[in-house]
């Protein structure tokens, strides 16, 4: 499907051409790694949030490599809280944590937490299972360091956007497989959970921002080992392989009805409610990939901000108190 203007919710259509632009430099590869390069540098020398920000290096379970990993708490933290582990976006080959932090700041407001957000290696240099791994270590690490920095290692919550909610519902299975901690709920933001979408004729969308063509990319960059092997691609890479739902935990998530993930993830609220998992879900009419991020001041990214915060609030209060 191509996306046109007018398709827009008519708050969001003056960003149309603005996030052409935008498509266009990411559809070409070496262009869009500068760019992102910059990007990543400017938003590492971002640091006046209301938050106390550390930087830390976590060994990863195979030694290979350090971890750079934030960890972000209240100013004033007097008594133990819930982890929330937070995975930025980025097709899982771009971005870093630091651009994320109006994110992470806002969930503290709503209700203090210690959040851990992992660099996690990206698809162009290390396919999966490197990212993958990266965000298991980094709460594998936070819950073993609970007494020290201040963790109720009961209460863990996984978070994150686009690509970050993909590995958030993936960590979910491995977290359920395992038993190595327990996830009180989860947020997979717009989730990339299904590499199978840039080949289904049905769900194709060239949108003004992120398409299937990014799509597609990416999702070969973050698997090429397991197809140059020839090996299965398992749930823990593209999540909506799963099949299995039972004990998984309550989600929260939001979309836009013009959004390349739309399908796969009201196919993935639909698996979990049919299994009687507590789930928020809202569709935002007229919206794109990321528009509550990329055009802040529209009516409806307010509206979706609204309602994650609000939502957030209410499973934290149901699930962590």
């Amino acid at each position: 499907m191509q996306v046109s203007r007018e398709m827009l919710h008519p708050d969001l259509r003056p960003s149309y051409n603005r996030l052409r632009f935008l498509r266009a430099v990411f559809h070409n590869r070496f262009v869009a790694a500068a760019f992102n390069g910059a990007a990543n540098h400017f938003a590492k020398l971002q640091r006046s949030y209301p938050l106390r920000i550390e930087e830390r290096q976590v060994a990863s379970r195979d030694e290979s490599h350090q971890i750079r990993t934030l960890l972000c708490r209240p100013l004033r933290q007097n008594k133990t809280l819930p982890l929330l582990a937070y995975f930025h976006g980025g097709g899982y080959a771009y971005g870093v944590p630091d651009s994320s932090l109006h994110i992470v700041t806002n969930f503290l407001q709503q209700r203090p937490c210690v959040v851990v957000a992992p660099d996690y290696r990206k698809a162009y240099r290390h396919p999966f299972p490197a990212g993958f791994n990266d965000c298991y270590d980094s709460i594998l690490w936070a819950l073993e360091q609970a007494d020290t920095l201040g963790i109720d290692s009961s209460k863990v919550v996984i978070a994150g956007h686009s690509a970050g909610g993909g590995l958030a519902a993936a960590i979910a299975i491995r977290a359920r497989d395992t038993g190595d901690f327990a996830v009180r709920f989860q947020m997979p933001i717009y989730p990339m959970l299904d590499y199978r979408q840039p080949n289904d004729a049905n769900r194709y969308m060239e949108s003004p921002g992120w398409d299937s063509f990014l799509n597609a990319r990416c999702w070969k960059a973050y698997l090429r080992q397991l197809e140059t092997q020839q090996r299965e691609i398992p749930s823990y890479a593209s999540p909506a392989l799963n099949t299995d739902y039972r004990e998984f935990p309550p989600t929260l998530t939001f979309i836009g009805a013009i959004d390349p993930f739309l399908m796969e993830t009201r196919q993935y609220v639909a698996q979990l409610r049919q299994h009687q998992i507590p789930v928020i879900f809202k569709e935002f009419p007229g919206c794109y990939h990321g528009f509550e991020q990329f055009d802040p001041k529209a009516d409806n990214s307010i509206k979706a901000r609204d309602f994650l915060w609000e939502s957030y609030g209410l499973f934290y209060d149901r699930y962590c108190h």
